[in-house]
């Protein structure tokens, strides 16, 4: 090699760094499916002193968000259940269980509609919003609950009154937090 060259080696080998990117509107998920069949289709046909060696996959950390997403959601939402159901009763658990994925289908819609992706930050977003959908849930449904109780009204006119109640410190709560 010439003295201005700069020379890379993996373990002490000659190497050629390959960098893989994707256009700002494609998945990476599925970018990372078809580098690696292609990878898989490849490999084989080389001879055996030259290897394909794949390292620091950005793909992988979105995949773990989403799993971690997927995982805290629906631990989130079986101890919502448990919690409320033994403390409260079962029409309140369902309720409150429910709002989880409504408002993430919902929020789906949102980000779909303003051309919005799924990217790192939204993950991270969408991992703090769900404990937050869960609190914010809770109290409105135990105000529900408390005026249903109290004032013998029928439940559509306590949730309204519940919601109404409750608004201000909700949002002051999510937004503090946003």
């Amino acid at each position: 090699p010439r003295d201005e060259e700069i020379k890379i080696t993996y373990r002490g080998k000659p190497a050629i760094e390959f960098t893989l990117q994707r256009a700002e509107a494609d998945d990476a998920l599925t970018a990372a499916r078809i580098f690696h069949t292609w990878l898989d289709e490849v490999r084989p046909t080389l001879p055996k002193h030259i290897q394909l060696i794949v390292f620091d996959e950005m793909w992988e950390m979105i995949n773990e968000r989403i799993s971690l997403l997927l995982t805290n959601g629906s631990q989130g939402i079986i101890l919502v259940l448990i919690t409320l159901f033994l403390f409260m009763n079962a029409r309140v658990a369902f309720w409150v269980a429910w709002g989880i994925p409504t408002s993430f289908m919902g929020m789906f819609v949102i980000l779909y509609f303003s051309g919005g992706s799924i990217n790192m930050i939204s993950l991270f977003a969408m991992i703090m919003a769900s404990g937050m959908i869960v609190d914010d849930a809770i109290v409105v449904i135990e105000n529900t609950h408390r005026i249903f109780d109290n004032g013998k009204v029928p439940i559509v006119k306590a949730a309204k009154a519940a919601a109404g109640e409750v608004f201000m410190p909700v949002l002051s709560g999510t937004l503090t937090t946003l």
